[in-house]
């Protein structure tokens, strides 16, 4: 059962003060800089940034024309490797059953776009602040919650809550952790699953995006050399598709894709034909 008032995020802000959480952790849902949101179906991009309050204002001008709803915060310093997430199922007493933290190695795009490379890390002040949080709220049932490390100050900072579960209850599975096991048990009045300390040497790998993160974004920008890449990819994985059990999804999957390079591939040529007078 998830807390009602979460999924709205001004409710949400409203609930964060009152609940007296520390000022630090909020700071990121209130304050200007960047520009967020609405998301397309057919973008990968979460965010827009904004350097100057001119640009600001066109992205906000433009944004508002959609009709649809976005969130206007601060933006922190460093990158998406400093994006942090705790993750957790709590009973009706908010008491945390089973959780894990992560944090993102790469994404697509390089900043503000979705997950492609993720692992597992025991950080204590992510524990502490996901905890204090859980607490405060009087959460209920499985939630996310992503910090932002600053890269200038070292404080972390609340981006968002989403109580739900995620893409990254399959990693925290293959590292000892499956939190919709341990919803299932507790909403069945069975035993719940041993606690175990789980592991940090499995990552997460959505193959195709991050290899076009690093083709297109983080080798261009002289942040990864192709060797350092190949170095990157040298651990324990599982995938967002594949996997030798199944690989039914991941071949259904390059189908779909090389259908639609085929097609852009066509279009791309039929554009650079001259059109024919009758």
């Amino acid at each position: 059962m998830e807390h009602p008032v979460v999924r709205d995020r001004q409710r949400r802000r409203a609930l964060w003060r009152a609940s007296g959480c520390p000022s630090r952790s909020s700071r990121a849902c209130t304050s200007a800089g960047s520009t967020s949101g609405p998301r397309s179906t057919k973008s990968r991009r979460k965010a827009y940034r904004a350097e100057t309050a001119a640009e600001a204002t066109r992205i906000y001008d433009d944004l508002a024309k959609t009709g649809s709803p976005f969130i206007v915060q601060q933006w922190i310093s460093g990158g998406e490797e400093g994006i942090y997430s705790f993750h957790c199922y709590a009973d009706e007493r908010s008491r945390i059953l089973a959780w894990f933290c992560g944090r993102k190695i790469r994404t697509y795009p390089k900043e503000a776009g979705v997950s492609t490379y993720l692992e597992l890390v025991r950080d204590p002040k992510v524990a502490e602040l996901g905890f204090e949080v859980v607490s405060r709220l009087g959460i209920v049932g499985p939630l996310k919650i992503d910090f932002k490390l600053d890269a200038i100050t070292g404080e972390l900072y609340v981006l968002e809550l989403n109580p739900r579960f995620t893409l990254w209850n399959y990693l925290g599975k293959a590292c000892g952790v499956n939190l919709p096991l341990f919803a299932y048990a507790h909403l069945a009045g069975a035993p719940l699953p041993a606690p175990r300390i789980y592991r940090t040497d499995i990552r997460w790998l959505s193959g195709g995006n991050d290899l076009r993160s690093f083709i297109r974004c983080y080798r261009p920008s002289g942040e990864l050399s192709a060797r350092d890449y190949l170095a990157s990819l040298r651990s324990k994985k599982v995938y967002d598709v594949f996997s030798w059990r199944d690989p039914a999804p991941f071949i259904a999957a390059e189908v779909d894709y090389l259908k639609a390079a085929s097609r852009r591939v066509a279009r791309s040529v039929a554009s650079m034909i001259p059109a024919v007078s009758a």
